[in-house]
């Protein structure tokens, strides 16, 4: 399938809590095709199912790196990926009020 990434690849990108580069394509995990948006898709949802299969304390340790990187990627597919990632997992970080800030 288009835009499957091998098991040792991710499994690397796992340990080495290096997801949001695994997804984006950078080094050392490149891509031979890089303009495809349904491959792209595909990795996405291939990490997803990959996070399901963890604990919540275990994707806590990758899920907020990986957010922030796909959410400072200049590519509106990553910033929709980083959406993605947050409403799947609840990983919503709180929201500040005015009236929560000490002045």
């Amino acid at each position: 399938m288009l835009g499957m990434i091998d098991g040792r690849r991710l499994k690397r990108g796992w340990d080495q809590n290096e997801l949001g580069a695994l997804l984006l394509g950078e080094p050392p995990y490149e891509y031979e095709e890089q303009s495809d948006t349904q491959a792209r898709f595909t990795r996405l949802r291939q990490v997803s199912d990959f996070l399901r299969c963890r604990t919540a304390a275990e994707r806590d340790r990758v899920l907020p790196q990986t957010i922030n990187v796909l959410e400072s990627s200049t590519e509106a597919w990553a910033k929709a990926g980083a959406i993605f990632l947050r409403q799947a997992f609840g990983f919503i970080q709180p929201t500040i009020r005015d009236d929560d800030v000490e002045k």
